[in-house]
């Protein structure tokens, strides 16, 4: 039972990631770790043998048998993790024949991997100031596939590459190395050069030379009664030591190359002086640095001032720190690395080094058009052109005079699925709106959306023209320009323009635009409604009544160029669940946490139990102290993390709010603790990726809202922390997590300022969903609960008091809320408060008891 239960196991990664073309080499893989474990592996490797004859033994016979058994069972199993059309392909093909005929089709992909691989290899370099040990495994990381793939490199190639990537610092190591003739595999290497990276870190540090300037001009003054046998006194001046020893006539004097005299003798040297004089100094006083001397080749020893030899020690070269308050500081520069964006599939970081990203999205016109699925984004940008011609975008005319048409260029992108499978390959028309004048170009400024299809383009007030779009020019007319009639995606007037042509076209079909959401639409006939979500170019559909669903679609199907995408199951990167039997709906973003994970390299990372553990405190004096540290960081992906899990925060996942609201306010000058506390927050999405955010359950539909506050949590400026959750049918609706504006001076008052904040929410709240008409109960008071009588009591209290006149009048806007009968304040057990988890850390078994009550769980607890 064990083994069949590792088998469905195993065979559920290929199930997972089903071979759909474009991932050949890693279902290849998954492949031959499954059929390892089966040991079926001979069954893709050789080749059916020929049926033995009649008269073969009994154990040819069962082995032909047997080979001819897992053949069929591999085959299924390759077949049933395919896409439907490689099936299709391959449905009356063996097991054998079936991987022979892949690798003919997807041999590119190898040698694509191959070529990255041995770029990566290569390139590598290791930095100033990284540990040699990471670097090296890396690198032979690098090798070893190389090897996988069938392209072997020998020991000493890899040794050689590998001791060429390493630091000027290392050459004493590479020397001895060389010359010993060290034959070494790469562990071993590995382990000699962690030894000597430790030996070279306890060597002392060379002492620096340092200049100082003597302004003095007077006479050196002989100390009297000198005592002692110390140094003499060096006085400010020019004062003259005895040279020790006779003058040597066998060494020549550094400055001229002559011999016989002294420094202070010297003719070309008292010349020198002289013109210095009679021309000024410096403002930094700085003189007497002609030229340095150097030993010939075999000298061991050196002339020195005085005329003594002494032995030479080393040979380098020294700084000169000059303190006369005069050098001139290079001007501090921000140490953040400045890149192109992910989307141009590169990064280019400071050091020059190239990173490839695997996004398969072509960045221009001609990597479009010779990309393997060029033919799909041909058809888009055709279809785009169409759309373009349909709707009379512009038309073509002569340039005006004095007049520079903006430039346009493609966009391309792919949309997916939950499961990652391609469903449309979008070609996009944009302008270069950037180039637009204030005042010249256009008037009004509308900061423009993500994405926006020609169907959506409203019509211009003002007279803009644009280029011809590449790779669509009409030879009849290759000298006109385009006069456009409507707007396009990337000019700064867009967005309000298509904004304006869609709410147009919406209303005549008899749907009201709500108040306090401009994107939700409504329509009521009877008994039937309907509810339109617009997100830029995504419209998403609902109601009660499945043919009034239809005849929308068809009309906007008549008014705009659309696709019908059938029930919503996956949208902006939340996938939908529906149990219709239990009347449950559930949300989950596991797909994209995935991809959040593997983008920092956090897929294989240990599962966290908590966002945020009890006891962690960030503070500012965690910050990097030094530009050392903040060049480090700098590398490091902070605010791009803190942004990637704010999107799961918002949508699906309030119990990650405190945690991330903490960590969000260093974003500027962060550290290796709060990039810690980060990662810790990744562990535990790792760990509950799978989970839903579920609704359902009720049989009444209310709204229910908790409130909390944990006093002056801030290290920093002694600030409160705020938190509230709103639920509607068993799940969370609203949540927030945020420090608060002023200073509290006692729970009392951070729980009362918490308090009136939910409560303005809890307004909005009732006129979004009092504009809906879909809850009868909205139009009672919202329930409100707090754990803090003190708080409760000045809430309920119109009058002011003593204790409480120094709080800001915008806080006590709660007592007008529930006055008018918009919210009713309770008292709720502090135990029961679910909104605890967006105001402090708390233990495992109360944050999970209390995210269940968020309505987060696992599939398997829908019950």
């Amino acid at each position: 039972m064990a083994a069949n239960t590792n088998t469905l196991s195993l065979r559920s990664v290929l199930e997972k990631d089903k071979l759909n073309g474009l991932n050949f080499l890693d279902w290849f893989r998954n492949l031959r770790i499954v059929l390892k474990q089966e040991q079926k592996l001979y069954v893709i490797e050789k080749p059916l043998p020929d049926e033995p004859l009649a008269n073969a033994s009994r154990a040819d016979k069962d082995a032909y048998k047997k080979h001819l058994d897992e053949m069929v069972d591999v085959g299924c199993l390759m077949l049933a993790t395919m896409s439907p059309e490689l099936q299709k392909q391959h449905e009356d093909m063996v097991a054998y024949d079936m991987i022979e005929h892949l690798k003919e089709l997807y041999q590119g992909q190898a040698r694509q991997e191959r070529f990255d691989i041995s770029k990566a290899l290569f390139q590598c370099k290791l930095a100033e100031g990284s540990p040699v040990g990471p670097h090296v495994l890396k690198m032979i990381g690098y090798i070893e596939s190389l090897s996988k793939l069938g392209f072997p490199l020998s020991q000493e190639l890899a040794t050689d590459v590998i001791l060429q990537s390493l630091l000027d610092s290392y050459s004493q190591f590479v020397l001895n190395f060389n010359m010993n003739e060290i034959d070494k595999t790469l562990p071993q290497l590995l382990s000699m050069l962690r030894t000597a990276e430790g030996n070279m870190k306890k060597v002392r540090p060379k002492p620096i030379l340092m200049v100082r300037n003597n302004k003095s001009k007077g006479k050196a003054k002989v100390p009297t009664n000198p005592k002692g046998k110390g140094k003499p006194n060096l006085g400010k001046g020019k004062a003259t030591l005895k040279p020790k020893g006779r003058v040597s006539k066998e060494g020549n004097y550094f400055h001229c190359d002559m011999t016989g005299h002294w420094k202070r003798n010297c003719p070309v040297y008292l010349e020198e002086i002289k013109k210095a004089k009679s021309s000024g100094t410096s403002a930094s006083g700085i003189y007497g640095l002609q030229r340095s001397r150097t030993l010939a080749r075999g000298d061991v020893d050196l002339r020195v001032r005085n005329g003594a030899r002494v032995a030479a020690l080393a040979v380098g070269t020294h700084t000169l720190s000059l303190p006369s308050g005069l050098e001139t500081q290079p001007p501090r520069r921000s140490l953040r690395e400045r890149h192109a964006p992910e989307r141009y599939g590169f990064l280019i970081t400071t050091h020059g080094d190239i990173l490839l990203i695997d996004q398969d999205e072509p960045r221009t016109y001609q990597e479009a058009v010779a990309s393997p699925n060029s033919e799909k984004w041909l058809e888009a940008m055709r279809s785009e052109m169409d759309s373009m011609y349909e709707n009379q975008v512009w038309t073509l005319v002569d340039p005006p005079e004095r007049i520079k048409p903006i430039g346009c260029k493609w966009v391309f992108k792919k949309k997916t699925d939950m499961d990652g499978n391609v469903q449309t390959y979008k070609g996009q028309l944009v302008t270069k709106g950037f180039r637009q004048i204030h005042g010249v170009d256009y008037d009004k400024t509308f900061s423009p959306m993500d994405v926006k299809t020609a169907f959506l383009n409203g019509k211009l007030e003002e007279d803009v023209y644009m280029t011809q779009p590449e790779g669509f020019f009409d030879p009849k007319d290759a000298r006109k320009i385009c006069k456009l009639q409507r707007s396009i995606y990337g000019l700064k007037q867009a967005s309000r323009s298509w904004n304006l042509r869609f709410n147009d076209a919406i209303k005549e079909f008899g749907f009201i635009k709500n108040e306090d959401e401009p994107c939700v639409y409504k329509k009521v006939s009877g008994n039937t409604i309907t509810f339109l979500v617009l997100y830029v170019d995504d419209i998403l559909i609902m109601g009660n009544d499945i043919p009034t669903l239809q005849s929308i679609k068809t009309w906007l199907g008549s008014c705009f160029s659309m696709k019908d995408l059938g029930e919503a199951t996956y949208i902006l990167g939340v996938k939908i669940y529906r149990d219709r039997s239990r009347r449950l709906l559930g949300l989950s973003q596991g797909t994209y946490i995935d991809k959040v994970l593997k983008r920092f390299n956090m897929e294989e990372s240990k599962r966290g139990f908590l966002p945020m553990r009890h006891g962690i405190s960030l503070s500012k004096e965690m910050c990097p102290s030094n530009p050392q540290e903040r060049e480090r960081m700098s590398k490091i992906p902070y605010a791009s993390a803190i942004g990637s899990i704010m999107y799961a925060m918002l949508c699906t996942r309030p119990d990650v709010s405190y945690a991330l609201s903490m960590t969000g306010r260093y974003q500027a000058d962060p550290s290796e603790g709060h990039w810690t506390t980060v990662k810790n927050i990744l562990k535990y999405l790792r760990r509950t990726k799978d989970t839903f955010l579920i609704y359902g359950g009720e049989e009444e539909l209310s709204v229910k809202g908790y409130t909390d506050a944990s006093f002056q949590t801030d290290k920093d400026d002694s600030r409160s922390q705020s938190g509230f959750m709103f639920c509607l049918n068993g799940g969370a609706v609203s949540w927030k997590s945020s420090k608060q504006s002023t200073v509290a001076d006692s729970t009392t008052e951070a729980e009362y300022i918490a308090a009136s904040e939910a409560a303005k929410e809890a307004v909005w709240i009732k006129k979004f969903i009092t504009e809906l008409g879909v809850v009868p109960s909205i139009s009672d008071a919202i329930e409100l609960r707090c754990d803090n009588n003190g708080a409760i009591a000045p809430a309920k209290e119109p009058r002011s008091h003593q204790r409480s006149k120094h709080i800001l009048r915008r806080y006590h806007l709660i007592r007008e809320i529930i006055n008018r009968g918009d919210v009713e304040i309770y008292r709720v057990p502090t135990d029961d408060n679910i909104a605890d988890p967006l105001t402090k850390p708390l233990t495992q078994q109360k944050h999970d008891r209390h995210t269940k009550s968020l309505g987060i769980r696992y599939i398997s607890d829908w019950s």
